[in-house]
């Protein structure tokens, strides 16, 4: 039963201002820094780095939303994996389902990857179906994405990923409806099997799986109970520190009560 969990936080386009960036980031530290069970990553919109830098600990980690492939030369608007690295830039997002909307493939997202692992950094690698079609034609495209992903990786760099979880037709206030637990579930087993397959079932067992589909206080513990995440990566919620905080702590406590059940066996 694993005991330690990775929270990510994806601000976006958000917020406008840098006092806005300190508050919110501050808000979410006063909380994380106390947990022992539990990282904290914040990925913040490139123009904040430097004065957050400033703000950022152990226990609650500087991330970027995306990275460029080129590591430089005449590629307006990019930035690289060693210029975010200056910052303390450990984590960064990579294939987010907004960012593969306006265009981004399954190669790009590799050489992403690849980019970040070469400079040092953790990808967090974002897979996840726009549709579930009756006949399942998405657990195909779960499987490109994530082979295509880190497929040719070695082996000792999976120690250095993460995967996140995306179910599109589930985010945001026009879906349908919200995922399930259960199908969760079937999900993360799914690409463990995928990454088992490529490498081996503890490779695939090591790897740190996240759920990344509208996460709120009210729904994200169970994802940690009967999901079999090793955490989430949250949007909307995380610029409310209350909200945030509030899945963190339940996060950390659920980490606790899982911890005395293994002693007491």
């Amino acid at each position: 039963m694993k005991t330690n969990y990775l929270i990510i936080a994806n601000w976006k386009l958000n917020p406008q201002t840098t006092v806005e960036a300190k508050k919110i980031f501050t808000g979410i530290k006063k909380v994380s820094t106390k947990l022992k069970n539990v990282s904290t990553v914040i990925c913040v919109p490139y123009v904040y780095l430097s004065d957050l830098k400033k703000l950022a600990s152990k226990k609650c980690i500087l991330g970027v939303q995306d990275i460029a492939v080129p590591t430089e030369g005449a590629h307006t608007g990019l930035v690289s994996a060693s210029m975010v690295k200056k910052f303390g830039v450990t984590y960064t997002i990579v294939g987010h389902s907004e960012v593969r909307a306006r265009g981004e493939n399954d190669a790009t997202v590799r050489a992403k990857v690849t980019t970040a692992v070469t400079n040092g950094l953790v990808p967090v690698i974002c897979v996840g179906e726009q549709a579930r079609d009756t006949q399942g034609f998405f657990w195909h495209t779960i499987k490109e994405q994530v082979i295509t992903a880190i497929g040719n990786l070695p082996r000792k760099s999976l120690e250095q990923i993460v995967i996140a979880y995306e179910p599109v037709w589930a985010i945001g206030k026009d879906a349908p409806r919200p995922a399930t637990p259960a199908e969760c579930f079937e999900v993360v087993l799914f690409i463990r099997k995928v990454i088992s397959d490529i490498f081996s079932p503890a490779d695939a067992h090591n790897v740190q799986v996240l759920y990344g589909g509208s996460v709120t206080p009210k729904d994200a513990l169970g994802f940690i109970e009967h999901g079999g995440v090793d955490g989430y990566l949250v949007g909307h919620e995380s610029l409310l520190p209350k909200h945030f905080d509030t899945i963190l702590i339940n996060t950390e406590n659920y980490a606790n009560t899982q911890k005395t059940k293994t002693i007491k066996k």
